[in-house]
């Protein structure tokens, strides 16, 4: 159960890192027209710190 818990914690504080990081683009982001664009962004911006947080 230890490990599991510590990869419980791991996750969130990746999802946690991941939406710090999204927030701060927020501004910049609600001003995009294109809701695709918006989520091409999401996407990158979330694949990037997966990695990121992997490594």
């Amino acid at each position: 159960m230890n490990m599991e818990n510590d990869l419980k914690e791991e996750f969130n504080r990746r999802r946690r890192a991941i939406w710090a990081a999204f927030m701060s683009l927020k501004e910049a982001t609600d001003k995009l027209m294109h809701p695709e664009l918006r989520a091409h962004l999401f996407d990158i911006d979330l694949q990037a710190h997966c990695y990121a947080a992997g490594n």
